[in-house]
């Protein structure tokens, strides 16, 4: 899963500015940057900036499941490339339980601390 997310960061790393980070907190991992012509900035003080809700939706077993979680938009961003990114399976509880692992391998990604990128 860690390959995921770092090839990933470096995917994004390639589209930002060399040293990106967030003007407004600093975050500097690519996974939760935009950028535009004017500013960089990460999920979470996009959404302030653009006035929108704090939280977004993830659908923790897909979008054909009921189950939700309210989520940073910076742990959104992390969560969803994990789901996008691992197999699909039809039945209910394995695809419960792979979301759940989801969010605890961001978890423990974000523990780990931060890793060079490029």
């Amino acid at each position: 899963m860690r390959g995921v997310l770092e090839a990933e960061r470096s995917r994004r790393a390639a589209l930002l500015p060399p040293g990106a980070a967030c003007e407004a907190c600093g975050e500097s991992d690519p996974l939760k940057l935009d950028a535009d012509a004017a500013r960089v900035l990460c999920a979470d003080d996009a959404t302030i900036a653009e006035e929108r809700a704090p939280v977004e939706r993830h659908h923790l077993v897909g979008r054909r499941w009921p189950i939700v979680l309210d989520l940073t938009a910076n742990w959104h961003r992390i969560v969803s490339v994990l789901q996008r990114n691992r197999r699909r399976d039809n039945r209910f509880v394995v695809e419960l339980l792979r979301g759940i692992a989801d969010l605890i391998y961001a978890i423990a990604d974000f523990l780990a601390g931060p890793q060079p990128h490029g």
